[in-house]
């Protein structure tokens, strides 16, 4: 005898597999997860499925998403650089302001017995030695030291 009615239902699948997809849609689908850095291939659908329809909300909410990442790391990119200038600049300043005080409070200088043209004393030189031993020679000492 013959049946009739609906046929009987087929045990149909908890989820869909990467196996049931056509093969080239499913290389796509794993370049697609590979870039993004995705394991699960419902959230790996889900990104295709923004990707396909480039005139849906979700893709535009993406792309400004990435568009506005990009723009503030450029903008604190280019924020650091001016900032290591400015500290670079006032270091600067200050190393030239402090050298050239230094060298106006402690640096020796004389002129050439022959030419005129002034030297310099650096430390523990020839001329600088012999300026000690001509001071200690003379008898120079600390004035709270005469006094005694």
């Amino acid at each position: 005898m013959r049946k009739v009615g609906r046929p009987p239902k087929t045990p149909q699948k908890d989820t869909l597999q990467m196996e049931d997809l056509p093969e080239s849609f499913r290389l796509a689908l794993i370049k697609i997860m590979a870039k993004y850095q995705i394991v699960d291939v419902e959230d790996g659908l889900q990104r295709a499925a923004l990707l396909l329809d480039r005139n849906s909300e979700e893709y535009d909410k993406d792309v400004n998403l990435k568009s506005e990442r990009k723009y503030r790391s450029r903008h604190f990119i280019e924020m650091n650089k001016t900032r290591r200038t400015w500290e670079k600049e006032a270091y600067d300043r200050g190393y030239h302001q402090g050298y050239t005080e230094a060298e106006a409070t402690f640096k020796i200088t004389y002129r050439c017995s022959i030419c005129g043209e002034t030297l310099t004393m650096m430390p523990n030189a020839n001329d600088h030695i012999a300026a000690q031993r001509y001071l200690r020679e003379q008898g120079w000492a600390h004035s709270t030291c005469l006094k005694k």
